[in-house]
Formats: structure tokens, C-alpha cells, sequence
């Protein structure tokens, strides 16, 4: 076992004198004026300048990558940049989009106005329809309140006359009989055509009748499909309104512009915040103080070096024979020594910081609020993109607050039920049309009565009738002209005479017959003027049947002669005229 230190350094001392043995009294005080020694000598080397410039060198030396690589700042930069990069893409995406929904609003807008526009056209256009049709209701509502009745007058005319020819025909006898009968002929001709003009009059009564309930029945028809139309365009037009609020509303929803300036002024705040502590770390920089440690080490070094060169020049220099001493007291206190040494160095070789000669705390606190803004600028870069301030998106607001008002009054202006109060006032044209339904209820009360038929009277038999008379009649007329020009003898005067009187007398009942039904004729023209051309028409045919009467009674008056006996045994030959028997005289016997 080699010597110890201790050894070496007392063998070299001088020899000391034998002394006596201390007393443990004297052991004990030595005992604590050593331990109290050694505990003064680690408590200074703990204290002093050069162990404290010494863990200072060292825990710079350990420290010094640390603090350069948290001192470096590319990486920040580098992410801050391709944060900023981001940023800039989605607020070119984000204004794109804004330009896109105002072009869609800025379309729908013109959209919703031209269809507005139409639709106040097409009210219009129903407006001027209906007041035409109310005028053409109206004109047709006065003809048909007026009706002309100068045909009517006319009839009536010329049935006085054909009555007063009548009278003078019964009182001239049967001299004007021709004459009278041309003329109530082409009195007759007249009639008829008068009575043809009546059915074209009333076929254009039931033509016009007709029309208006084929007009009634479109305006109805109109009114609904024009009004049906108008509600559902006024339907689409609310259902892309109420599409463009849902996307106004969420649009709205979404616009996040006071979080994203609020985000980017937080952003330029940390940014400022950043700039100010790490120009705060430039300007705290240690570097200066860990050179000044690392230089005081390197001298507390070269001391040390030269202390145990000296050291080990002393130990290296043979050591005389010492006496025998017993120094196992002081091997024993030498044991305890090293013990606490070891001790001490395993405490001072451990990796404890030492916070009392450097304070890191205000270091630590700026690498905390460091990474406190960069967690925030962390939040804001994953948040969605936010308008960045650059970007002024005022006229944008105020557009979006203008667009908003305007499809605000839209959709007040369109929500109440079509039709629209405000831009049409439809109530006058309501009351008009209910007087048009009104008129129209009286036109249609007027003209239901049935009109006259004028397809059932055969026309063209009453003309050949009218002809057929006349013909006889002029027949008559010649018969007549050749019995009163040929001589005869007493007897066939007699005849003649007698057969002239059934004519007149059957003449006269049929005239007062005739007269009697033209009076009724007339009296049933005044007192039902719809049912005109029925009656005449009846009446004509009473007329046609007392003319013919009179036909078979000119015409057969001398052959309905019967030879018989009177009540006083004389022979006689009685005549029968129109159905009467008269005695017209004698037989005379043939010689």
C-alpha cells in the first residue's frame, strides 16, 4: 500500500518531538476544531468566486448549444413565412368567393326585377283586357236594352194597311178584287222578306247570345289561368328570394370578418411582441459574461496546474524514514474525511443546476411566452383564413347591408297574397267585374227566353201559297170580266145576280174574318213583342186559310148548283156558295 498524502507531507516535516498522549478531553476538542475546519474549508470553496466561475464555465460550456439552437429563429421564421403564405392563399380564396357571391347576388337581383317587371306587365296587360271587355259588355248591355223596334212599327204599318184595303175591298165589292189581291201579294212578298231579314235578325240575336257566353265563359277562363299564372310566378320569384336569404343568412352565419381582424391583429401583436423579445435576447445577450467565466476558469485552471505540479514535485521528492508514530487516530479521522470528500464530490459531480449564480428565470419566462404565442399563432394559422387587414372589405359590408335591405323590401313587398295591394289596386277592377257579372246575369235573363224558330215556318210554301192565290185570283178576275161582258138571257142574269150576291156575302164574312185576324195579329204584335214573328207567322197562315176560303168560293160558286123544289112545289136550283145554300130562281122548263 503506497503512502498517503498526509504521510508524505508529515514525513517531510521535521521530526517532531515525542509528545505526550492527548487526553480525550484534548481528542475530542481536536476532533471538532477538524471537522469544524473541513466544514469552513468546503463551505469557502462552496462560497468562492473561483468553484462559482468554475460550475459558471462549466454550465456554460453545457449550455452554450442549447441557447444558440433557442436562440435561432429560422425555424420561426420559416414557419411564420409558410403560415403567412397560407394565410395569403386562403384570403385570395376567401375574396374569390366574396366576388362570386356578389356577382350571384348582383344577377339575382337583376333576375328578380325583370321577372317583377313582367308581372306588373302582365297586370297591366289583364287590366287593358278587362276594361275593353267591360266597354264591349257595356255597348252590348245598351243594344240589347234598346232593341230596335222600328221593324216591329213597320209591321204593324203595313198590317193597318193590309186591314183599311181590306175595308175598302168590302165596300167596293168584288169590282177591285184583282187589284187588292196583286197588291196584298206583293204586300205578302214583302212580308216575307221582312220575315226572312227577322230569322237573320234572330239567328245574329242567337249568334251574339252565343258569343257571350263563349266570352263569359274565356273571360272566366282567362281571368283564372291569367291570375293562376301570376301566382305562380310570384311563387317562383318568393322561392328564390327565400333561397337567397337561406344563403344570405348563412353567408351571414359564416362571416367571421371582427374574429379574423381580431385573429390578424393578434397576429401582428405577437409578431411585435416576438420582434421585441428577441431583440430583448440580442441585447441580454450573455455571451461577454460566459467568455469572462470561461477565461476566469482557464486561470483558476492554470492555478490549480501550477499547485499541483508543486504537489507533485513535493510528493515526488522521497520522503525520509519517519518515526513510527501511531496515527491510527488520525487514519480513522482520515477514513471519516475521505467519506464526507466522497460524499461531496458525488454531490458536486451530480448535474444540478446551480440558480444562484445565473438566474434563468427571466430567460424562461420569455422561452414560456414564446411558446404561449406560438401555440396562439399555431390557433390562428389552423383557424380558417381570415380577411387580412390589407384587404378593406367595408364597400363589401355596405353592399352586402345594401343587397340585404333591398331583398328585405322584396320579400315584404312580394309576401302578401297575390294579387299585390300595393303595385295594382285590383278592387275597382273587382267591383267591375262584378258588374259585369251582374249585367251579364240580366243579358243572359233577356235573351232566355226562347227565340223565335224561324227554320220550322217553310217559307217557301207560303210563297207558293201567295202565288198559287194570286193566280186564282187573277183566274177570278178573268172569269168574272167574261160572265159580265157575255149576253145572256133573264135566267142566267138571275144567276149571275144571285151567284155575284154569295160571293159578296161569303166576300164580306171572309173580309170581316180577315180583318178580325189581322186585328188580333196586331193586338198580340203590341202585347208580346218577343213572340212577333211567331204570331205572324200564325196569323199569316190564318191569313193564307181565309184566302183560300175565298179561292174555293169565287172559283166553285157556279158549280155547286143543285136543282130541288121550294116550299111552294116550284122547282128551283139552289146554288151553294162557301157552304150556303141560297134560292137563286126558278126553273124554267125547256121548250
Amino acid at each position: 500500500m503506497s503512502p498517503s498524502v498526509w504521510q508524505r507531507l508529515t514525513g517531510r516535516t521535521p521530526k517532531p518531538k515525542a509528545v505526550a498522549a492527548p487526553t480525550e478531553e484534548e481528542q475530542a476538542k481536536d476532533k471538532e476544531a477538524v471537522q469544524k475546519a473541513i466544514s469552513e474549508a468546503v463551505s469557502a470553496a462552496l462560497t468562492g468566486d473561483d468553484f462559482t466561475k468554475a460550475v459558471a464555465g462549466h454550465l456554460a460550456t453545457q449550455l452554450q448549444p442549447s441557447l444558440k439552437a433557442a436562440l435561432d429563429i429560422s425555424t420561426v421564421e420559416t414557419k411564420l413565412l409558410d403560415s403567412n403564405a397560407d394565410l395569403s392563399k386562403r384570403i385570395d380564396e376567401s375574396n374569390t368567393k366574396l366576388s362570386d357571391l356578389s356577382t350571384t347576388l348582383d344577377t339575382n337581383d337583376t333576375t328578380t326585377s325583370g321577372k317583377i317587371s313582367a308581372i306588373e306587365a302582365a297586370v297591366a296587360h289583364i287590366t287593358e283586357s278587362l276594361v275593353e271587355l267591360g266597354y264591349t259588355v257595356k255597348a252590348l248591355q245598351e243594344t240589347v236594352a234598346s232593341p230596335d223596334t222600328t221593324l216591329l212599327t213597320s209591321h204593324g204599318e203595313k198590317l193597318d194597311t193590309i186591314s183599311t184595303g181590306l175595308k175598302t175591298l168590302q165596300e167596293e165589292g168584288p169590282a177591285p178584287v184583282s187589284l187588292a189581291l196583286s197588291s196584298t201579294a206583293t204586300k205578302l212578298d214583302t212580308i216575307t222578306a221582312e220575315l226572312a231579314a227577322i230569322k237573320a235578325t234572330s239567328e245574329s240575336a242567337a249568334a251574339l247570345k252565343s258569343e257571350l257566353v263563349s266570352l263569359k265563359s274565356e273571360l272566366e277562363t282567362a281571368q283564372g289561368t291569367g291570375f293562376s299564372g301570376i301566382d305562380t310566378k310570384i311563387d317562383n320569384v318568393l322561392a328564390a328570394i327565400e333561397a337567397q336569404n337561406s344563403t344570405l343568412a348563412e353567408i351571414k352565419a359564416a362571416d367571421v370578418g371582427s374574429e379574423v381582424l381580431a385573429g390578424v391583429k393578434a397576429s401582428n401583436d405577437s409578431h411585435t411582441a416576438h420582434a421585441a423579445a428577441l431583440a430583448e435576447l440580442k441585447a441580454a445577450n450573455i455571451s461577454p459574461e460566459i467568455l469572462e467565466g470561461v477565461k476566469a476558469s482557464n486561470e483558476a485552471h492554470a492555478t490549480h496546474t501550477k499547485t499541483l505540479s508543486e504537489i507533485q514535485a513535493t510528493v515526488s521528492t522521497p520522503a525520509p524514514a519517519a518515526e513510527p508514530v501511531d496515527l491510527s487516530p488520525i487514519s480513522a479521522k482520515l477514513d471519516e474525511h475521505t467519506a464526507h470528500l466522497a460524499e461531496l464530490k458525488s454531490l458536486a459531480s451530480a448535474p444540478a443546476p446551480v440558480p444562484a449564480p445565473v438566474d434563468f428565470s427571466p430567460l424562461s419566462a420569455k422561452l414560456d411566452e414564446h411558446a404561449a404565442q406560438l401555440t396562439d399563432i399555431k390557433s390562428a394559422v389552423t383557424a380558417p383564413a381570415p380577411v387580412p387587414a390589407p384587404v378593406d372589405l367595408t364597400p363589401l359590408s355596405a353592399k352586402l347591408d345594401e343587397h340585404t335591405a333591398h331583398l328585405t323590401e322584396i320579400k315584404s313587398a312580394v309576401s302578401t297574397p297575390a294579387p299585390v295591394p300595393e303595385p295594382v289596386d285590383l278592387s275597382p277592377l273587382s267591383s267591375k267585374l262584378d258588374e259585369h257579372t251582374a249585367h251579364l246575369t240580366e243579358i243572359k235573363s233577356a235573351v232566355s227566353t226562347p227565340a223565335p224558330v224561324p227554320e220550322k215556318v217553310d217559307l217557301s210554301t207560303l210563297e207558293t201559297s201567295v202565288k198559287e192565290i194570286h193566280t186564282t185570283l187573277e183566274a177570278q178576275t178573268t172569269t168574272l170580266s167574261e160572265i159580265k161582258d157575255k149576253p145572256t138571257d133573264n135566267t142566267a142574269e138571275l144567276k149571275l145576280l144571285s151567284t155575284l150576291e154569295a160571293l159578296q156575302t161569303a166576300s164580306e164574312k171572309g173580309d170581316n174574318d180577315i180583318l178580325t185576324s189581322v186585328q188580333e195579329v196586331k193586338a198580340l204584335i203590341e202585347k208580346d213583342e218577343k213572340d212577333q214573328s211567331a204570331e205572324i207567322l200564325v196569323e199569316v197562315r190564318e191569313v193564307k186559310a181565309l184566302v183560300s176560303k175565298i179561292e174555293i168560293g169565287g172559283v166553285n160558286g157556279a158549280a155547286g148548283e143543285e136543282v130541288g123544289e121550294n116550299d111552294k112545289g116550284v122547282e128551283v136550283k139552289k146554288v151553294e156558295g162557301n157552304g150556303v145554300k141560297v134560292e137563286e130562281a126558278e126553273v124554267v122548263p125547256e121548250a
